[in-house]
């Protein structure tokens, strides 16, 4: 229940493109050309764009767009801060890390950038060949 007294103003906050274009009294294409510019303050979810009241009132009032540094601000901002961040972190693949020189993991990856141009056993056995010929 103390969760809706919270969330409730920042729901009826939000603004779709018609409904901000009405609130401001402007084309819904001359809006979101302003959006699209970073002219305004808005964000992109898919096809759709949402504007905040707060943020449009901030914006009319200074003539300035809120940067990301001013984002921790406003609670939906920094929301669709951390889940892009979340996002990012999750698409991002982990860098390998390099197996120990003459390791099996070594020479299992060197093997497999020869693959196709001989039978990995016959690599071994060359490999071993040479080793015992340096030692000896």
């Amino acid at each position: 229940m103390g969760d809706a007294i919270l969330t409730e103003p920042i729901l009826n906050d939000i603004m779709t493109l018609e409904e901000a274009s009405q609130y401001l009294k402007v084309a819904k294409e001359q809006l979101e050309e302003m959006a699209i510019n970073n002219k305004m303050p808005a964000q992109r979810f898919g096809n759709d764009w949402r504007f905040s009241k707060t943020l449009i009132l901030d914006w009319m009032r200074t003539g300035q767009v809120e940067t990301s540094s001013d984002a921790t601000e406003n609670p939906i901002e920094t929301l669709i801060q951390e889940i892009r961040q979340l996002v990012q972190t999750l698409q991002t693949p982990p860098k390998p890390t390099k197996p120990k020189k003459g390791s099996f993991e070594a020479i299992e990856r060197h093997i497999g950038h020869m693959k196709g141009k001989e039978d990995p056993d016959e690599i071994l056995a060359k490999m071993r060949a040479i080793r015992e010929e340096y030692n000896g």
